[in-house]
């Protein structure tokens, strides 16, 4: 049931996005079966194929993911002329970082919005005085930051 209302919620945050117009009707036809799952008695949920629907959601949220990195690239392409690219202060906007690991890095003061996080390993990262005021696509591994 926690993933399902996992789901639930990336959905919800996802139909919220105005990037992902183009899939609307997509996020809205998965949303209404996972809520439909969710009512299941607990014996069928107990025998539901999670893996397999969130298989389903997956490609979704990779295609919204896409999408709001797309938008918000082609807004900042000119923008910038010189990118730091790691350590401190580090310019990461938009970036793909999925199952990237960040053990023990310090990014303070480092621009993490609108990034691809799934999967990504915060442990220990130092990330004070970071701009994390967009919203990154996706969550990061249990106890991350």
């Amino acid at each position: 049931m926690q993933q399902l209302n996992e789901i639930l919620w990336y959905l919800t945050e996802a139909l919220n996005l105005k990037t992902s117009l183009p899939i609307q009707d997509e996020l809205k036809s998965v949303l209404e079966v996972t809520e439909r799952l969710t009512l299941l008695d607990p014996d069928s949920i107990v025998e539901l194929d999670v893996p397999a629907h969130r298989d389903v959601v997956n490609d979704l949220f990779l295609r919204t993911s896409e999408l709001v990195r797309t938008e918000f690239n082609s807004k900042q392409k000119s923008s910038k002329i010189y990118k730091k690219t790691h350590g401190r202060g580090a310019d990461y906007m938009g970036a793909k970082l999925r199952g990237a690991y960040f053990i023990a890095a310090d990014l303070r003061e480092a621009d993490l919005r609108y990034l691809d996080l799934i999967g990504a390993d915060f442990r220990d990262a130092d990330i004070r005085g970071s701009d994390q005021s967009g919203r990154g696509t996706g969550p990061t591994k249990p106890g991350n930051h």
